[in-house]
């Protein structure tokens, strides 16, 4: 369910523990004006800020952090944002349940994935 606050916007799921993601803009020249739901955990949502220049946030959970949810998350998002341009302006946070320390086959394919976006 996408849902907003004042500056806050929300996926919550209705009938279901945990999951789900919060983007909350604390400033008055920041202003969302565009949200796509991407599955029921995440959205994205683009930002203005000073009325001129925009950013794509993309907040993240993966709930297991294997090689199949990453490569689905990419995918949908190039789906959902055809222009480089666009992809260009994407920031990607939150919870991927990966641990980035370690050489797992995981944390190869995130970094060439993410090599390939230009991210």
């Amino acid at each position: 369910m996408l849902s907003q606050f004042s500056q806050q916007l929300a996926v919550t799921r209705q009938l279901s523990r945990g999951g789900g993601t919060l983007i909350s803009l604390e400033s008055d020249y920041l202003r969302a004006v565009r949200r796509i739901a991407v599955n029921q955990d995440m959205q994205l949502v683009k930002v203005i800020a000073h009325s001129e220049r925009y950013i794509w946030f993309k907040p993240i959970y993966l709930p297991r952090g294997s090689r199949k949810e990453v490569q689905a998350l990419f995918q949908k998002i190039q789906e959902l944002l055809l222009h480089p341009i666009e992809i260009n302006n994407l920031l990607m946070i939150g919870d991927w349940n990966i641990g980035m320390s370690g050489d797992s086959d995981e944390v190869k394919f995130l970094k060439d994935i993410a090599k390939k976006f230009r991210l």
